[in-house]
């Protein structure tokens, strides 16, 4: 995290802190999106945490799960540049307690931590389950087909090791997910497995969040039915309210069901919560993209990109916009942006030979086509081959891959009705 990015989080934090948003109602304990806000907060660099100036402490309470509690030790170590001397661990009810106790001003930084657990062999297997839990993360953040496989086999292994690991499958289903959006596989082909992940992960636990989510994402997608669909995600909310996949696939779901105003709400209650999170910073600019114009993307890709330029949809959103202002050379030059964070990615070659086809380069485009038909073991999204043969003028091909974008039952035909790469 950069200088610009925790500045980004600073003010978010600050305006959560202002609007009387840092503690809920029912305890005395820190609102969700505080606690989200605060641990992206500490993962900036120590000197630049030193720098915010509170007069004050801030008194943080909040009883967080074996997950939270690891990824809450693991950054307050490395952000305080603490070796366990002020990390204790005692045994506690039920639970595991966090309470941390921060000041910050002029420089210096004072700090308390008392984490207290329940049991010392859970707390123990949670140590080494939370550490095959956090390399699959670390895999899978550059979202590229080979690193999201390598992060599901971690997490295969982990569930293996610990059956009772809940986190593990779910956490796999939520790749797989990411795999399909992304195009990387069919939703037709996986869904028996996602679907397989997801009742693994809630016969351990059946009030999971992010499998009660994905569950609510693949009845949407899938089968089609929007209502259970959100009665799923609503449910994994009221569990855990700062689960921002839960709001990107509620966001989705809604777009889907034609509800494209109550899905900007959710986006943007959402980046409360995780401000500079890749998929809702995509989500959000689509929207804005559908609903404002191109003057309102422009500015917010612009404002989005200084933040998070690896971020390959807001390159191509704001190749789109090119293409709206007739700046098709302009429109390449972004989509070779997206090329840089993604060289050798199916999703982003589809856009470009998107763009290489409105821009006139037909052989390009349809290279493009001709290369996945020969690849054989690739897929992708037929919706991503309907814009590509509509900019080519192929309305009969495009018919066609959405045709296909049903049987296979593509994510990204919830979008179709409001995508204006296929509106012309």
């Amino acid at each position: 995290m950069n200088d610009q990015q925790a500045e980004y989080i600073f003010s978010k934090f600050k305006y959560s802190v202002s609007k009387g948003l840092i503690y809920d109602n029912r305890a005395i304990r820190i609102a969700p999106r505080v606690q989200n806000l605060l641990l992206c907060l500490l993962e900036a660099q120590g000197d630049y945490v030193d720098q915010r100036k509170f007069s004050n402490f801030l008194k943080l309470k909040c009883p967080v799960s074996p997950t939270a509690f690891w990824r809450t030790a693991y950054l307050l170590r490395r952000v305080l540049k603490d070796k366990n001397d002020n990390i204790i661990y005692t045994g506690y009810g039920e639970g595991i307690r966090l309470t941390c106790k921060i000041k910050i001003e002029n420089k210096e930084l004072e700090k308390q931590i008392e984490l207290q657990k329940s049991r010392d062999n859970l707390f123990s297997s949670a140590l080494q389950s939370e550490e095959m839990v956090r390399t699959a993360f670390e895999l899978a953040s550059s979202r590229t087909d080979r690193s999201l496989q390598l992060a599901g086999s971690v997490l295969e292994e982990a569930f293996i090791r610990y059956p009772t690991l809940a986190i593990a499958p779910s956490l796999q289903a939520d790749l797989e997910i990411s795999r399909i959006i992304r195009g990387y596989c069919s939703c037709r082909k996986s869904e028996t497995k996602i679907l397989s992940l997801i009742e693994q992960a809630l016969r351990i636990d059946p009030r999971l969040p992010s499998a009660l989510a994905s569950k609510g994402w693949m009845t949407g997608v899938a089968e089609g039915d929007y209502k259970t669909a959100l009665t799923f995600i609503d449910l994994s909310l009221t569990i855990k309210p700062n689960l921002w996949l839960g709001y990107f696939y509620k966001a989705w779901i809604l777009i889907g069901d034609h509800r494209l105003d109550e899905a900007e709400e959710v986006i943007d209650q959402s980046l409360l919560i995780s401000p500079l999170e890749r998929g809702l910073l995509g989500l959000k600019g689509w929207i804005v993209l559908v609903k404002d114009g191109v003057e309102k993307t422009q500015k917010f890709i612009d404002e989005m990109l200084v933040l998070r330029p690896d971020v390959d949809l807001l390159w191509i959103l704001s190749a789109i916009v090119s293409i709206k202002n007739c700046e098709p050379e302009n429109a390449l030059a972004k989509l070779m942006m997206a090329k840089k964070f993604y060289p050798d990615d199916f999703y982003v070659d589809a856009n470009l030979a998107w763009v290489n086809a409105k821009a006139g380069h037909h052989s390009e485009a349809l290279n493009f086509i001709t290369k996945f038909k020969r690849s054989g073991s690739r897929y992708i999204s037929p919706v991503k081959l309907a814009m590509i043969r509509t900019a080519l003028g192929d309305s009969i091909g495009a018919k066609n891959s959405l045709k296909m974008a049903e049987i296979d039952k593509d994510p990204w035909r919830l979008f179709v009705k409001y995508d204006p790469r296929l509106l012309e």
